[in-house]
């Protein structure tokens, strides 16, 4: 697991900005937060909180 998304998406051979745009869409999508972004990376988030 990569906690970096510039390392997560050189890995994958796309931007960080196009990575980040495609996570917060299929969080979008999924109407849950899947990760917690913070200054020094994002985490995985255990549960996923689902928005009424």
């Amino acid at each position: 697991m990569h906690r970096s998304l510039l390392r997560a998406a050189t890995i994958l051979g796309v931007t960080q900005p196009a990575l980040t745009k495609s996570l917060r869409e299929i969080e979008d999508i999924l109407q849950a937060r899947l990760f917690e972004r913070h200054a020094r990376g994002v985490r995985v988030f255990r549960r996923a909180t689902l928005t009424p």
